[in-house]
């Protein structure tokens, strides 16, 4: 059985800690105190590559030129095999006569419970408009570390939904401990900060976390895909989890629970270009006119994705082209993601038993052992963006970037009647055409009919800059628009969906 102790701990202060600084101070990282007890751990006996309830409190502060530092350990065993250890200092007081310890971090490793489990598609891909933090930005504005923890490659996109990045191991084989290279973590807590200042406002840095799952140690001369998932803010506190994945696919790393806060006690503030106002994305009234939607930008579909086909969809992907394959599986995770918020059997199911194809090999849709629904689905992409939607009875999506070939070949997709609509439009001629070339699209979709017949089959009878309206038979269908960036989406419903044409 492990056994109390308390002893002192000489710190060698390796060059590339006085990189790690806060408001002109150097500070010991706390992966790296992190590392220093799991090797007092382990060496106790205790399994380490499973953490939780670990604290940052207090930063321990590294003296200029300092080769050194004391402090102590101090660990204290429990149920299961657990011992909770702590980093603490000696803070002397020559008035008072009187020393105290300090706890600057603490945390109790063991036995690890069952590992949750976070869908390969959700990990591989972030939800909606994606925003671009430059990693020279990241480390020049946002957490302006030294160039040993410059380790969060680019490109880094931000969403609503969290932060999806690369980050880095540097190659020295010194910086390894007991639970891999501290750097990868590290980068990670600088991506959750990058989100916090986006989307909260706030200039948070960690103040411990839950859980810490370590499947496969971070190694040195490594890089891993990093996925940090938001779970929202309580007083003043924000809350993520954060996944670290080895470019074949397979988990190294889940740190669960993150807390961050603001640690400069309201002193330091977001850069303004970093918390400008978020830009539009698909309107909420498009909501009202489908069962749901998911929309993303291809370039936050990372090679992850790939492990997230089924055997079907990986049959038919291996037949495509580079370009061609990647908006096939973008086109796949999007509506993998669009049936998590659907159904409840597939919430948690494994993306690779969502199947997104129809048996035809053509339609979208979404299947899986033990689902049943009666919905139909549509996607769309173009070279930025794909967005799936899905509705009952027929529904069709579209997604264009506005281009002159619009108008110039009018004559081959719209009657007379609508040229001269669109040129007519007070919208414009372009933006009027980029509007009906994407119902266009839509109702081949919806009718389930090539594009040349779905052109005659849906008649525009009114274009307009949110809503136009089409005929399809003796029905009036109705034709949402939305326009991010000069990328025209356009939603096309039924009257049994839409509204009743007044």
């Amino acid at each position: 059985m492990m056994a109390s102790f308390r002893r002192s701990v000489t710190i060698p202060i390796a060059p590339h800690f006085h990189d790690h600084h806060f408001e002109g101070r150097t500070i010991l990282p706390a992966v790296e105190a992190l590392s220093l007890l799991a090797e007092a751990a382990r060496q106790a006996g205790a399994a380490v590559l499973y953490s939780r309830d670990a604290e940052f409190r207090s930063f321990l502060t590294i003296p200029p030129g300092a080769a050194t530092i004391e402090a102590l350990i101090e660990a204290t065993p429990g149920e299961n095999d657990d011992l909770r250890v702590e980093l603490l200092s000696e803070i002397h007081s020559a008035k008072a006569g009187i020393s105290r310890a300090k706890t600057h971090v603490a945390v109790t490793f063991g036995r690890a419970r069952q590992l949750p489990c976070l869908p390969i598609d959700v990990a591989a891909s972030l939800e909606g408009l994606s925003f671009a933090v430059p990693s020279a930005r990241l480390y020049g504005e946002l957490t302006p570390f030294g160039p040993a923890y410059h380790n969060a490659l680019d490109p880094i996109l931000l969403s609503p939904d969290g932060v999806i990045g690369v980050v880095a191991a540097p190659s020295d084989p010194d910086r390894f401990g007991p639970l891999g290279s501290p750097f990868p973590l590290d980068a990670a807590f600088h991506l959750a900060c990058a989100w916090g200042q986006r989307y909260a406002g706030v200039v948070a840095f960690p103040i411990g976390y839950a859980e810490r799952f370590i499947v496969s140690p971070t190694r040195p001369g490594e890089s891993y895909f990093c996925r940090v998932v938001p779970h929202g803010a309580v007083a003043g506190i924000l809350t993520f989890d954060l996944w670290l994945y080895r470019r074949d696919g397979a988990l190294a790393e889940a740190v669960l629970g993150v807390k961050m806060a603001d640690v400069s006690q309201g002193r330091a503030h977001p850069p303004e270009w970093v918390a400008a106002p978020l830009p539009e994305s698909l309107p909420a009234t498009w909501r009202e006119h489908c069962a749901g939607l998911a929309m993303l930008e291809l370039a936050s579909v990372t090679p992850l994705a790939e492990h997230a086909l089924s055997a079907h969809e990986m049959e038919l992907a291996a037949g495509l082209g580079e370009r061609r394959k990647k908006s096939f599986i973008a086109a796949r995770i999007a509506l993998k993601r669009l049936a998590r918020k659907l159904f409840g059997a597939a919430a948690t199911v494994e993306a690779s038993a969502l199947d997104t194809v129809l048996p035809d090999d053509r339609r979208p849709g979404v299947s899986c052992p033990g689902l049943a629904h009666d919905l139909q689905f549509s996607a769309a992409h173009d070279e930025r963006f794909v967005v799936a939607v899905a509705g009952t009875g027929g529904l069709g999506v579209d997604v264009e970037r506005v281009a002159d070939k619009m108008l110039r070949t009018m004559r081959l997709y719209m009657s007379e009647a609508e040229q001269l609509l669109a040129r007519n439009s007070p919208l414009g001629a372009l933006p009027a055409a980029a509007r009906v070339w994407t119902l266009k699209e839509a109702a081949a979709k919806a009718l389930d009919l090539p594009l040349v017949k779905a052109c005659a089959a849906a008649q525009t009878t009114e274009i307009g800059d949110a809503v136009s309206w089409v005929r399809v038979g003796e029905a009036i269908w109705r034709a949402d628009h939305a326009v991010i960036d000069d990328h025209v989406f356009t939603l096309l419903t039924p009257p049994d969906f839409a509204e009743a044409r007044r």
